[in-house]
């Protein structure tokens, strides 16, 4: 059995209490000595390696107010435990004991956000309280015009801005402006179509000479229509010929074209404007044939 050098009557006056403590519970510690026992007491020997880096760090702090170590107090800790093992027989694989210390990650730079904005790319371009013909003008840009974007309705292909000289918020066709900057971290929205309360007026024909007329060749006939918009909340135009639905026109349209196998003898056209509450009254060109 190999001797066991006890600690405590000779440690050095300077130890503070807690040192001393320390050392005497590793003197308390069960000892190991042959290779049976140091298998059935492994749990202790890390229960052992536990304390006594505690009770080295104790003793590290207890400099607190001396002179100033000759190496950090973490290695201090290290050396103190390897040493007192060691005069135990007890060896530890390299590394056991770490002296390192870990560093604290550094927190991520935030990314700078580029305010999100909007250039206006068509003169006349209008500004709505809503989506659709119905909604109420708020604002009309002229090209190059600069806005503060606020959201997106990318179903429906619009831009909500803020209108500069108001202060107002709008919609704005996103095939009439061009967008910068964060635009891509906007709420997405989906406004309200507002509906009509009336139907829209009826249009008129052009102040132009020959607003409808038609054009013969043996066996085909070309029809051209032209009108004038006169209402402001339809959702587009009609076309109607012999009474029957032609064709259907976006909002503001105000010419159309028309060619027909003369076979059918003779024809009329008429054009109304409509939205959800109904239609207007017809313009018509009266019967013709050719």
């Amino acid at each position: 059995m190999r001797p066991v050098r006890r600690l405590g009557s000779n440690t050095p006056s300077h130890v503070c209490a807690s040192e001393r403590a320390g050392r005497q519970m590793l003197n308390r510690a069960p000892l190991v000595n042959d290779r049976g026992a140091q298998g059935n007491h492994m749990a202790s020997k890390h229960a052992l390696l536990i304390e006594l880096f505690a009770a080295a760090l104790i003793a590290v702090a207890c400099t607190i107010g001396q002179a100033p170590l000759p190496i950090d107090p973490v290695a201090a800790a290290g050396t103190i435990v390897a040493e007192t093992l060691a005069a135990q027989g007890i060896t530890l694989a390299p590394g056991a004991v770490s002296t390192e210390v870990t560093p604290s990650p550094e927190p991520p730079t935030a990314t700078p956000t580029v305010k999100p904005g909007l250039k206006i790319s068509v003169n006349g371009t209008e500004c709505r309280a809503g989506i659709g013909a119905d909604a109420d003008v708020i604002a009309t840009f002229g090209a190059n015009t600069d806005v503060d974007l606020i959201a997106r309705d990318s179903a429906d292909g619009y831009w909500l801005v803020k209108d500069p000289a108001s202060g107002s918020s709008c919609w704005v066709s996103a095939q009439n402006a061009t967008p910068s900057g964060g635009f891509t971290q906007l709420p997405e929205i989906t406004p309200q179509v507002p509906a009509a309360s009336n139907a829209p007026a009826a249009p008129s024909w052009a102040a132009v000479s020959n607003a409808w007329q038609y054009n013969c060749v043996p066996g085909l006939m070309t029809v051209s229509l032209q009108w004038t918009d006169r209402a402001d909340n339809e959702q587009g135009y009609r076309v109607y010929r012999n009474g029957e639905l032609l064709i259907e026109l976006p909002a503001g349209s105000t010419s159309y074209s028309d060619q027909v196998n003369t076979a059918g003898g003779t024809f009329s056209y008429t054009v109304s404007a409509y939205n959800a509450v109904g239609e207007s009254g017809p313009l018509g060109t009266g019967s013709f044939s050719c």
